[in-house]
């Protein structure tokens, strides 16, 4: 299977914050998932070295943020995400990983 990257160009930062200025940012990578909640824009992307990139841009206060993890089981550990966002991103990159409930 041959896995198409992309170029990839993220704002990040915010608008006018002098210390994280609102800058662009560019990798090569692929688009696995895209999700919208409240005033956040989230995407998810394998990178061509086959780590996970989470971008989030909040369109009303003009901020975007990226971070990055070597592999599912890492970003599992961050309490920033949560179980059901960990489960969809390891099915789009063919990983099987359960939902733990609190049942």
């Amino acid at each position: 299977m041959i896995d198409l990257q992309d170029r990839v160009v993220l704002r990040v930062g915010a608008d006018g914050d002098e210390r994280d200025p609102l800058h662009e940012v560019t990798f090569e990578g692929t688009l696995l998932l895209e999700m919208e909640g409240g005033n956040w824009e989230t995407r998810v992307y394998r990178t061509k070295r086959g780590r996970i990139a989470v971008y989030g841009w909040n369109e009303r206060d003009q901020q975007g943020q990226l971070r990055d993890f070597d592999d599912v089981a890492e970003m599992a550990t961050d309490p920033d995400f949560d179980d059901e966002l960990i489960s969809q991103i390891a099915t789009a990159m063919g990983e099987s990983r359960p939902v733990e409930l609190d049942i």
